[in-house]
């Protein structure tokens, strides 16, 4: 019994320490604690907590950064709130002892286990690497897409999940795996064949994409769809195709080039696998330079860049080739009413090497179909391209690209003059798969643009030829970090050498002098680094740096000019010679890029954007209509780079389940460094171009709509968008001011744009398709007022770009009706029976013969001096039918 007594006793005892001991420690950590507000290091701070209050701290010097720099910016908080907020993001925690704390060192948790899956996807019949598609685990409700190569990877717990791989127009497929362990797991997608051929299917992972994915202000387009649209002459186009897209325009029909966001057509990157290409026209704007049959993907970026992108300020449009069908021998064609087309593919090693080969040559000439003959002369035009590439599957971690394209045009106008263009690229990549989780692609590119111009027949008998040459060497890694965390970074060195123009005269017929100008190199590497992190279930954040750098070398010379006077002839004070290699001029600058994802609910979300650009080369041109006397000119001494700061923001829902998707976008867009002319500019052959050129500011906004149905035997979209663009010139006298100093709208500025779009399945073998576009007419300068001298009425030109070109408005619609299966075989039993499957389409261009006026030219009236005339030029004016017929075997 006494016994009993004690153990009681003691337990009492030990019970009243130990809960004594706990409220004492939880007192002292909810003692008051008054601070001086500022900056303090660590040690400081912990005096002043021993000299105020009756507590001690014990710890090892070792241990403790006591220079960490910590600010106060609460006067009065408890211990505890204290302690926490001065040892946050230190290695250090505490106990309590009564009045003494130690400090020591914070028990680490374990990183939790995690695996990898990895691989590629490829299309089964052709091996094609799959570009953007899904792979994801329901289970844990996340996923990841397929890069440019079809490579994908994503880092997650172990367990048993379902492992599902979709892709548009593909069967989508699922597999149980158990994760134990890091798992490579390729594969091989198939062609959804049970719907009808030509409907678009979307699995059910790939509906919400444009909600949940962080691409906004960008569209990527399918050759499938862009070939079922109405084209001018039935020719599949790329550049046409995407001017049916918000926020793309052009100055006419018949314009080369495109303009995205109050950008002119030398703001944008075009790259073909990786290569960029100068001038996309054939037939100076009719028609794009891209074979439809040998493109795979197409990507057109109108802000929120990717850090991985240099060089162009508005936009940038990514066109890959097919990489060549290494399965089984495979072939596509074509002929239209102005060319023909042939490709050939096939394995040269089954699984290992395969190959594709095309080429595509003019057949008629479009200056007699539909072209205002009047406007045109007596011409004749011809182009070619001709495209291959080879593939090798090394191994399972080494892929190797090797591609070119060449193209050219020749036109004759008037019998006289002979035009003669073209491009060329070359581009080498090897992709390396370092581990499960890093992806790398090594690219070695030369791009070549030239044109000629010959007058073999006139007064002035000559030459002009001129060059562009590009050589790029570049590094690009994606790292798949984990779950969260994708990075992207790399680096890259482009060489570039501007051959401006050579006149050379027939020393038979010419007396003139050969002259050349100065010709121009650079040197511009480029560094840059992306994450994209999924902060939770609703946020996502890229944020991305990209920093160039651009040296304008010699050798050559530099004029020196009075620095208080305009830049003309009369004004030179100096010549600076530069040896070849030496430093002329150097530029650089950050880019950075951001944008964030807010996902609303499951069905909506809004993205904000942020990137500057910017563009160290410049096309020199003072007409609207891109010509080939233009002159490209790197930045230098006199011509500063264009920098643009763009924001956007974006707000996007689906409805139906899926079945309809809106976005709504805006953006403001601040460029410096923008090029204009003086009034009466002369830049052929013009030797100080920088006297006939204007540097200002830009600026661009605007509202886009869109409304788009992707799938289904109906598909298309509508959009509807009203922006505005802008410039400012403000020079330090009258002659190097535009406008008064005031804002005034670019040449290619189009206030409203409405643009319908809509394909419709009729039966298996017959769709239908048509698109319709309206828009305002684009900003010129006419004469505001007119005044008589000896007998001559003479226009004023006192403000540029303050009229307008009538309203532009336009329908086409295309039928297409697909043949049945054809069997045919060789006479030797060896070959195989192979399957022809034919298509043909019947497309009418411009259905009520619309005359949208390109410009408007002022002239003398004939008949009466008193009294100027105002003449209107289109460039197509009539209905222009057309019929192709395509196959495939």
């Amino acid at each position: 019994m006494f016994i009993d007594k004690i153990k009681g006793s003691f337990a009492v005892l030990i019970l009243t320490l130990t809960f004594n001991g706990v409220f004492g420690q939880e007192n002292i950590l909810h003692q008051r604690i008054e601070l001086t507000l500022g900056s303090y290091t660590l040690e400081q701070i912990l005096q002043q907590l021993e000299k105020q209050s009756d507590i001690n701290f014990s710890y090892s010097d070792d241990l403790v950064p006591l220079n960490k720099k910590v600010v106060i910016t609460r006067k009065t908080r408890t211990l505890r709130s204290t302690l926490q907020t001065i040892l946050k993001n230190t290695q250090v925690d505490y106990v309590v002892r009564g009045n003494l704390i130690i400090l020591k060192r914070a028990k680490t948790k374990p990183d939790p286990i995690r695996y990898t899956i990895s691989g590629t996807i490829t299309d089964l019949f052709s091996g094609e690497s799959m570009i953007g598609a899904t792979v994801y685990l329901p289970d844990l409700k996340t996923g990841v897409t397929s890069n440019a190569y079809g490579f994908y990877s994503m880092t997650v717990p172990p367990g048993q999940y379902e492992l599902a791989y979709s892709y548009i127009g593909y069967k989508s497929q699922s597999f149980q795996v158990g994760l134990s362990s890091n798992l490579k797991k390729d594969l091989e997608l198939v062609l959804d064949t049970a719907q009808l051929a030509a409907v678009v299917i979307i699995p059910e992972v790939e509906r919400d994409k444009n909600v949940t994915s962080m691409v906004m202000s960008a569209h990527k387009m399918d050759i499938k769809t862009f070939g079922e649209l109405p084209y001018l002459y039935g020719e599949v186009d790329v550049v046409r195709g995407i001017k049916f897209l918000p926020g793309v325009s052009t100055v006419g029909e018949g314009a080369a080039g495109f303009n995205v966001r109050g950008g002119s057509i030398d703001q944008n990157l075009i790259l073909l696998d990786e290569a960029p290409v100068y001038n996309s026209a054939h037939y100076f704007g009719l028609i794009s330079v891209f074979n439809p049959d040998v493109v795979k993907n197409i990507q057109l970026y109108k802000g929120a860049i990717p850090a991985r992108y240099g060089g162009a300020i508005s936009s940038v449009l990514e066109v890959r080739q097919k990489e060549g069908n290494i399965k089984k021998f495979r072939g596509s064609g074509g002929i239209g009413i102005i060319s023909a087309r042939l490709t050939l593919e096939g394995p040269i090693l089954k699984d290992k090497v395969s190959f594709l080969i095309a080429g595509r040559s003019s057949l008629g000439d479009p200056t007699s179909l539909g072209l205002r003959s009047s406007n045109f002369g007596e011409n004749t035009a011809g182009f070619y391209d001709l495209n291959g590439k080879l593939n090798f599957n090394l191994d399972r971690k080494n892929s190797l690209y090797v591609s070119g394209y060449i193209g050219r045009d020749n036109t004759v106008f008037s019998n006289d003059v002979k035009n003669i263009w073209g491009n060329s690229t070359s581009t080498i990549r090897w992709n390396h798969i370092f581990s499960d989780k890093l992806f790398s692609n090594f690219t070695a590119v030369i791009s070549k643009y030239d044109y000629q111009i010959q007058d073999f027949e006139g007064i002035s008998k000559a030459n002009w030829e001129s060059n562009i040459i590009n050589y790029n060497l570049k590094a690009d890694f994606t790292y798949f970090k984990n779950s969260r965390h994708k990075w992207e970074y790399g680096a890259s060195f482009v060489v570039n050498r501007y051959e401006p123009g050579e006149f050379l005269p027939d020393p038979l017929e010419n007396t003139a002098q050969p002259f050349e100008l100065e010709k121009e190199h650079s040197f511009e590497p480029s560094f840059y680094f992306s994450d994209e992190y999924q902060v939770n279930s609703r946020i996502t954040l890229m944020v991305g740096l990209r920093y160039s750098l651009f040296f304008n070398l010699g050798g050559g010379q530099v004029f020196v000019y009075e620095p208080t006077q305009p830049k003309t002839i009369n004004t030179i004070t100096d010549t600076l010679n530069y040896d070849k290699g030496e430093v002329i001029e150097t530029y650089h600058g950050p880019e950075p890029r951001v944008s964030i994802k807010y996902g609303l609910d499951s069905k909506s979300s809004l993205k904000l954007s942020y990137a500057r650009t910017r563009q160290y080369n410049h096309l020199i041109s003072n007409t609207t209509y891109s010509l080939l006397t233009d002159v490209w000119k790197l930045s230098g001494t006199h011509v500063k780079p264009q920098i643009a700061d763009q924001v956007a923001l974006g707000y996007f829902r689906n409805f139906n389940r899926n079945i309809i998707e809106t976005s709504v976008e805006v953006y403001f867009k601040k460029t410096r460094n923008v090029l204009d002319f003086k009034n009466g500019a002369s830049l052929l052959l013009n030797q100080t171009i920088e006297t006939e050129i204007l540097q200002g500011e830009g600026r661009a906004y605007g509202l886009e709509l869109m409304v788009s149905k992707p799938a289904g035997e109906f598909r298309g979209w509508a959009s509807y968008s009203i922006s505005r663009t802008e410039r400012r010139i403000v020079g330090n006298t009258l002659e190097e001011t535009i406008n008064n100093g005031e804002y005034y709208p670019a040449d290619y500025d189009k206030t409203h744009n409405i643009k319908l779009v809509g394909i419709y399945q009729l039966s298996r073998l017959w769709n239908v398709s048509a698109n319709f576009i309206i828009s305002s007419g684009r900003a010129i300068t006419l004469p505001d007022a007119k005044y008589e001298y000896a007998g001559i009425v003479v226009p004023n030109f006192s403000e540029r770009n303050q009229f307008r070109v009538p309203t532009q408005h336009r329908l086409d619609i295309s039928a297409t009706k697909m043949g049945k299966k054809r069997k045919w075989k060789r006479r030797k039993r060896r070959y195989k029976v192979k399957k022809l499957v034919g298509s043909w389409t019947f497309s009418l261009y411009n259905v009520y013969g619309r005359e949208n006026v390109f410009s408007l030219i002022y002239q003398q009236n004939s008949q009466n001096s008193n009294e100027p005339q105002i003449l209107k030029l289109p460039i197509l004016g009539e209905a222009i039918p057309a019929i192709t017929y395509n196959f495939r075997f």
